[in-house]
């Protein structure tokens, strides 16, 4: 609070000083005085709108109150001017997201994970990006199975005074991501845009160099091409999931065996809608789930899991019998 006093006696003095008013800005952001932050960063863009600094902290601030469209629109314009700082294109993606702007909160997701080539990235908003396809009317979009084969928020980024953003820190803010508010209908058009910038995401995670794709990440791209009706890609990505579950204890605890065993059954019935000829893709799928069945039947005979992949050895046997 000290500083804060310290830079408001200064801009009495000089009230056009514009590093001044970033100060107090800032000062307020750090000590949680988010009215006073706000009205302090409000006046420094009116006077300086090139400010990418001032408008990043801005709408940092109005992440902080909650203020989700105020956020957005300064998240715009800090994206304008610092179109190479990930946290700004992150934060903007997470704040779209709030307000029911899908299509733009896939656009900054996109470049933001252009800028760290895949190999940083927001789990839970790139999972919420994909279930929101579930409530387009895919069937009016083209091209779904072209899109090509497979081969929690943290601290806010705000931006200090004294130095730029770190591009290799995690700076990226706000509260758990609630189910977005549909505000505007989405047409076929900006249907098509979500799918496209979407499955970029997912490509880019996919070939990062240092390996960012884990077992979740690949539990979401198979519920990707789930939605938009490609089991090929669906069956490729879910066999890379089991395989990222695949440990020597996977059975031995409930949640792991759980996961494990709804993947199998996953990876069966999207193998199972397959085309013929798809005799090796079958054949794969019965030695997994004989495999999963025999090592988890001590342990798990009576569990729904089991069960359910017992049923799902059964419809693959048939299929293969045919």
């Amino acid at each position: 609070v000290l500083a804060s006093d310290c830079w408001e006696r200064a801009l009495a003095l000089s009230p056009l000083h514009l590093e001044a008013w970033f100060s107090l800005g800032w000062c307020n952001l750090k000590s949680a005085n988010y009215e006073k932050a706000a009205s302090a960063l409000t006046r420094l863009v009116q006077m300086d709108p090139e400010d990418g600094r001032a408008w990043n902290n801005l709408a940092t601030v109005h992440m902080k109150m909650e203020n989700w469209p105020e956020a957005l629109v300064a998240f715009g314009e800090a994206s304008k001017h610092a179109r190479d700082t990930w946290q700004t294109w992150e934060n903007y993606a997470h704040v779209a997201f709030q307000v029911g702007d899908l299509n733009t909160s896939a656009r900054a997701l996109e470049h933001m994970v252009g800028l760290t080539r895949g190999e940083t990235y927001n789990p839970k908003l790139v999972g919420s990006l994909v279930d929101a396809l579930k409530d387009l009317q895919l069937d009016d979009v083209d091209d779904l199975d072209d899109l090509g084969d497979v081969d929690d928020v943290d601290d806010v980024g705000d931006v200090d005074p004294s130095h730029a953003p770190d591009p290799s820190a995690r700076g990226s803010g706000g509260a758990t991501l609630p189910n977005a508010p549909k505000e505007n209908p989405i047409t076929t058009t900006t249907s098509q845009q979500l799918v496209n910038y979407v499955s970029t995401i997912l490509k880019k995670i996919a070939t990062s160099s240092k390996g960012a794709a884990g077992p979740g990440f690949w539990k979401t791209y198979a519920r990707f091409y789930a939605i938009t009706g490609a089991p090929g890609s669906e069956a490729e990505c879910l066999t890379k999931h089991v395989r990222g579950l695949s440990t020597s204890t996977w059975h031995a605890q409930d949640d792991t065996f759980e996961e494990y065993a709804q993947s199998c059954v996953a990876l069966a019935r999207a193998t199972l809608e397959l085309p013929p000829p798809n005799t090796s893709g079958l054949g794969q799928c019965r030695m997994l789930l004989r495999s999963a069945l025999q090592r988890s039947k001590e342990t798990h005979e009576d569990h729904d899991a089991y069960v359910a992949m017992q049923r799902a050895l059964d419809d693959v046997s048939s299929k293969l019998s045919l």
